[in-house]
This record gives structure tokens, C-alpha cells and sequence, in this order.
């Protein structure tokens, strides 16, 4: 049986090779860091992005979808907007959104660098969480 968490990484990697964003092997030697650099930002304005939709007044765990606008060659068709909107937003899945959504990006992202850079991020996950099993009360620190 296969590991889900390796079925995963092998997911997102296979998805981000074909979409483009795997170019690491195309990058230079002498700019390779600053590629992983740029990946790992990244994930820093996914986090970015999950915190500002609750600048936005959405509940950390609110979910919604947005779709982009209904084009007015369809909107021709239909009797009223409302009509054209309801058929266009049927028509097609909608873009997750949320803060939850921006997480899962960020964890996405993450993975999907863990995936082109050739290592295991779950096994690493579970050696680094025996290890904090063995630290401190918030290891030492206030908060």
C-alpha cells in the first residue's frame, strides 16, 4: 500500500511539473538559491494572503468560491443578469477562496518544493515532531 502523504507530494509535484513551476532543473547552479528563495516567499504571501481575507471580515475557517465575471457575449443570452450569472457560475467550478483555501495553498506550496527538491517533507515532518514531543512547555519561550 502506498503512503498517502508520498501519494500527495507525487500529486502536487506531478501537477506543478506540468503547469510550469518546477524550473529548478533549468535555473543555473549559481542562481539555484536564489530560485529556492523565491519559492519559499512564496509560501510566505500565501500566509499573507490567508491573513489579509481576515482583514477582509471573513471567519478563519469561512470557505467560499468567486468566479470570474460573466462575459458579455453570454450575457447577450439570458432574459435578465441574474439569469446569465446563475448558467455562468453553473457552468464551471469556482476558485476556492478563504482563509482556509490560502492555507492549503500555502501547505501546497511547500510540499510542491519539498517534491522538486527530492526529499520526503512527511518523513521529515515526523522526525522533527519526535523531536519537539521532547521540548519544553512552549519550548521555553512566553508565548
Amino acid at each position: 500500500m502506498t503512503n498517502p502523504f508520498t501519494e500527495l507530494q507525487n500529486r502536487i509535484g506531478e501537477i506543478n511539473e506540468k503547469s510550469g513551476f518546477n524550473q529548478a532543473k533549468d535555473i543555473p547552479e549559481e542562481y539555484r538559491d536564489l530560485y529556492w528563495d523565491r519559492k519559499l516567499l512564496l509560501v510566505i504571501s500565501e500566509i499573507a494572503e490567508a491573513q489579509d481575507e481576515m482583514r477582509s471580515g471573513h471567519a478563519v475557517d469561512e470557505r467560499y468560491e468567486s468566479y470570474p465575471p460573466v462575459p458579455p457575449s453570454l450575457a447577450v443570452e439570458f432574459a435578465s443578469g441574474a439569469d446569465a450569472t446563475e448558467h455562468w457560475e453553473n457552468s464551471q467550478p469556482g476558485k476556492p477562496e478563504g482563509t482556509p483555501s490560502e492555507m492549503a495553498d500555502a501547505v501546497i506550496r511547500l510540499i510542491g518544493v519539498a517534491h522538486e527538491a527530492k526529499f520526503d517533507l512527511f518523513e521529515v515532518i515526523f522526525h522533527k515532531l519526535d523531536y519537539n514531543e521532547t521540548r519544553g512547555y512552549r519550548h521555553g519561550k512566553q508565548f
